[in-house]
């Protein structure tokens, strides 16, 4: 298993009024295999509902 991902940010060239852009950085290790996709999700903050943004995301960055 890889590590988590690390640095989570915010894009200031990306976010404006009307959409959010993040960026991360690989975790430390990937477990000694190249990290195939990402999974993005959040927590709605009701007893960890989480919802899925992103299920295959293959770069390190993501716009909403």
């Amino acid at each position: 298993m890889p590590n988590a991902p690390l640095n989570l940010a915010n894009s200031p060239t990306v976010t404006n009024a009307f959409q959010i852009g993040i960026t991360w950085q690989e975790g430390l290790s990937n477990g000694g295999e190249p990290v195939a996709y990402y999974r993005l999700s959040y927590d709605q903050g009701a007893g960890g509902a989480f919802v899925t943004l992103e299920e295959e995301l293959t770069s390190l960055s993501y716009t909403l």
